[in-house]
């Protein structure tokens, strides 16, 4: 990594000093040089957009992550929000990095001080709230390290169960924006930048959890529509497409 930043900074001065002989410099193709920066930590990735035109431009294309995906890179991250507060912080899984994002844009006070649910999708991070005159989604892109309105859901909902599993985010349940209880699910796609309707679950509930595990989304517990507490749970296998 090291050798690759020397060279491209080299290069850069190069067209400010033309008389001068860098051929030592040992040039590596665009595609190794991809492949290299592909594994850099995303965490660190706002030191590649200070550093010249070149790497913001790789990182805004969206070509690195593709790489990852195809050579099968991972790597987690974690993202906080102080209580009251409208910023994010976004630290990698052994929070050794740690940076604090762009404020979320949003002036709405109901929004600001009110409850926020988030999940992660890839490279985006999902924040969903209520403002004044209604529910609200938020998406920060780390490629570009910005935010952005939308897109909201399709049944827009509070107090519901979400998850991950890397590529795709996955909510179920919660309020309906006419109070009542939903048993209605959805999937984020953060290529395509929309959210997608899924089957329903068998159960109505509110206030439940959820989670990612063995390739299916889990909805555990909550309550029903008549306010009883559930002990039971339900998973959405996306190979299928059904609940269980």
């Amino acid at each position: 990594m090291r050798l690759l930043l020397d060279q491209r900074l080299l290069l850069d001065q190069r067209s400010e000093a033309e008389d001068v002989d860098y051929s030592y410099v040992p040039e590596l193709s665009d595609e190794l040089e991809s492949l290299i920066l592909a594994r850099f930590p995303r965490s660190e990735h706002w030191k590649l957009y200070l550093l010249n035109k070149h790497f913001s431009d790789l990182l805004k294309s969206g070509e690195l992550n593709k790489i990852r995906k195809e050579i099968g890179f991972k790597e987690s991250s974690i993202f906080m929000s102080p209580s009251g507060q409208n910023c994010w912080w976004a630290c990698d899984g052994l929070f050794k990095s740690c940076r604090k994002l762009p404020e979320l844009p949003s002036l709405d006070i109901c929004f600001i001080n009110g409850d926020k649910e988030s999940v992660c999708a890839g490279s985006h991070l999902i924040v969903s709230g209520r403002e004044t005159f209604g529910s609200v989604v938020w998406r920060f892109e780390l490629e570009i390290g910005k935010w952005f309105k939308g897109p909201s859901m399709i049944d827009p909902r509070c107090l519901f169960a979400s998850a991950t599993c890397g590529t795709f985010s996955f909510v179920a349940g919660g309020i309906g924006m006419d109070t009542r209880v939903s048993n209605s699910a959805e999937k984020y796609n953060p290529e395509t930048k929309s959210w997608e309707l899924l089957p329903r679950m068998h159960q109505k509930r509110k206030l439940c959890s959820g989670c990612f595990m063995d390739n299916k989304f889990y909805v555990i517990g909550g309550r029903d529509e008549h306010n009883n507490q559930l002990t039971c749970g339900e998973a959405y296998d996306k190979d299928n497409n059904t609940w269980e």
